[in-house]
Formats: C-alpha cells, sequence, structure tokens
C-alpha cells in the first residue's frame, strides 16, 4: 500500500474581517469545518460559525472573513471537506486537510466595523420616503427572490401587502421557510430585522423573532446571521452604503441608491432579492405610519 505523505502547505496572506469576530481570533481555539460549498466555507468555532470568502472581491460579511489574496484559497478548496478540524490562532489559520494541511499567517488584517447605524425616523418625510421607495424595482426584485416559485412565501407576503395580517402574526411561518443555505423565508426577516433596529422600531417583532427561533429551528448558517442582528451586526459591508445614502437623500443620492440597489440584489442567488423585499416592506409600513400621522 502507498501511502500519501502529508505536507504542511504554508501560505502568507492579508485578511479583512469583521469586527464581530476579532475576539475569536484573538486566541487559539479548535474548531470544525461546517460547510465547503463553491464560493467559500463555513467553520464552526465554540458556537460561532464563521464564513471564509474563496474569493478576495465578496462583500465582507458580518459573520465572516476575506482573504486578500485569492492564492490562500484555490488550494485550500480543492482539499477542505466538512468536519476536517481548524485550529484558530493569533494571525493564523490551520486547516488539517487531507492529503494536505494549510498554514495561512495572515502579515494584515484589516478590522472593519459593520455595527448597525441609528436612523431617526423624524427625518424623513411622507415625500422623501416615497422617493426612496420609487428607487425599488419592486416587481423585478420580487420576480427574481425566492419568493417567485415558493406559494406559502408569495402568499404570506400578499396577506402582508393587503393588511390581512401583521408580520408579528407571520414570523413562525416564515422561519426556515425556502430553499437554500439560508432559506428566503429568514431572508425576508433579516432585512425587515435590520431596518426595524436602524430605525429604533420593532423591539416587540424582534423579541416575538427570538422567541419563535426557540421554538422553529431554521439552518446554522441563518441561525448565525440572525443572532449577529440581534447583537447589532450588519449582514454584509453592502448595508453599510445603503444607510449612508439613507441618511442623506439628496438628489445627487438617488444615483446612488439604485446602483446600491442594485449591487444588494446581486449578493448570493436569492438572498439579495429576498433581503430587500423585507427592506420594502418595513419601509412602506414606515410611509403608512408617516402618512396616517401627517392627516
Amino acid at each position: 500500500m502507498n501511502n500519501l505523505q502529508q505536507q504542511i502547505i504554508k501560505i502568507d496572506s492579508g485578511l479583512r474581517i469583521s469586527n464581530y469576530l476579532r475576539p475569536l481570533f484573538e486566541k487559539t481555539t479548535i474548531g470544525k469545518v461546517h460547510s465547503v460549498f463553491t464560493n467559500g466555507l463555513n467553520f464552526r468555532l465554540n458556537d460561532q460559525l464563521i464564513y471564509l470568502s474563496k474569493t478576495t472581491d465578496q462583500p465582507l460579511s458580518g459573520i465572516g472573513i476575506v482573504p486578500l489574496d485569492e492564492n490562500i484559497t484555490n488550494d485550500l478548496f480543492q482539499t477542505i471537506e466538512q468536519g476536517n478540524l481548524i485550529r484558530v490562532k493569533p494571525q493564523e489559520l490551520f486547516f488539517y486537510g487531507k492529503p494536505n494541511m494549510y498554514q495561512i499567517k495572515f502579515d494584515i488584517v484589516k478590522e472593519f466595523d459593520l455595527s448597525l447605524p441609528t436612523l431617526k425616523i423624524v427625518d424623513f418625510t411622507v415625500d422623501s420616503l416615497a422617493d426612496i421607495l420609487a428607487q425599488f424595482p419592486i416587481k423585478s426584485i420580487f420576480d427574481n427572490s425566492g419568493f417567485r416559485n415558493e406559494p406559502s412565501l408569495s402568499s404570506m407576503l400578499s396577506e402582508l401587502e393587503s393588511n390581512k395580517k401583521n408580520i408579528n402574526q407571520l414570523i413562525f411561518d416564515f422561519i426556515g421557510r425556502g430553499i437554500g443555505l439560508t432559506p428566503s423565508g429568514d431572508d425576508f426577516l433579516q432585512g425587515y430585522l435590520v431596518m426595524s433596529k436602524v430605525f429604533g422600531q420593532g423591539k416587540e417583532f424582534e423579541q416575538n423573532l427570538i422567541e419563535s427561533l426557540k421554538k422553529r429551528r431554521t439552518t446554522d448558517i441563518s441561525q448565525a446571521y440572525y443572532q449577529a442582528i440581534f447583537d447589532n451586526i450588519l449582514p454584509n459591508q453592502l448595508w453599510q452604503e445603503l444607510f449612508l445614502i439613507l441618511a442623506n437623500p439628496t438628489q445627487e443620492n438617488t444615483d446612488r441608491l439604485i446602483a446600491q440597489v442594485e449591487l444588494m440584489r446581486h449578493y448570493g442567488h436569492t438572498s439579495g432579492n429576498d433581503f430587500l423585499l423585507g427592506v420594502i416592506h418595513f419601509m412602506k409600513e414606515l410611509h403608512h405610519v408617516k402618512k396616517n400621522n401627517k392627516e
């Protein structure tokens, strides 16, 4: 029998990392690869799921790290499998793959603050909210979302849009609904949750969501994103630019908003559009409340 000699492949690279994860990389910890797919992999350290992007140009996730050199992942993703051990030390990742092990040392670590910002409802008028909503291609967003081909999801969205039910009544049914690593129902709820927290609304919604997640399970990846948002962390970097634009709703920023919505739409397979459906529903509710108060 011929045994392949296990080699340690050493790689030096830089790294972008969410501030949410930085404490986990300041001590030695052993974890396991949770899942491997086309654009990245997830590994678990203690109770935290972490996403390692395969390419350098992906938006940084709130629970993610992105290499500054794609050589870090080209060979790595040919070798690493679900269940492989991983060791994290300050400035270092060590993957126990077969036949090779990978020691990745980070000479540059760029930490990004993905904390949720704060916007005030009083700063938005009925007209400005209407103008913002007009920049979202709502039909196209729906047509390219996971809702279009999932009758139960589109039916629940219709109930919300027609005011037959409010979102608190449908939280349980949205959780885990749809296909994929992050089901569309979860992405919708997370989009709504981010908006409600940024605008200082929806404490009842957040608490109901926390309680519902104790009773109804979703995927591990969606669960990790929920927890990050509960901890006041944005899902990814694309949201930062969105809120910078919303905080200064000028005519010049209208074009920037259109471009940013397009970028967000292309995040993941349908996740970007599913997130935006949650954003749109929150903005419609806010517009309705402001309009009624004006009258």
